[in-house]
């Protein structure tokens, strides 16, 4: 986490070689004025109501439907990812 103000980073180079680290540059440059402004500067139309859609003819009767999707019989297998002080192999009662 970066804290402009206290002039300290999670990395700690900011604090120990005084001198931003890449981590404080990515926050300075999304703070800049003119890069908030940039997001909001293009105009995003919205879409008008379903009964005002045009519709080609080709498709207004298709109708999608979802596709069929088939359990596997059984109980589902899960694994868990194991920390690195685990062993590797696991072993049954």
């Amino acid at each position: 986490m970066v804290d402009l103000q206290n002039r300290t980073c999670d990395c700690r180079e900011f604090e120990l070689d005084l001198i931003p680290c890449s981590h404080v540059a990515a926050v300075i440059w999304c703070c800049k004025v003119e890069s908030l402004v940039g997001m909001y500067n293009s105009f995003i139309r919205g879409l008008p109501h379903p009964e005002q859609w045009i519709i080609p003819d080709a498709f207004g009767s298709r109708v999608v439907l979802a596709p069929e999707i088939r359990r596997r019989a059984g109980r589902p297998s899960t694994s868990r990812a194991r920390a690195p002080f685990e062993a590797s192999s696991s072993t049954r009662r």
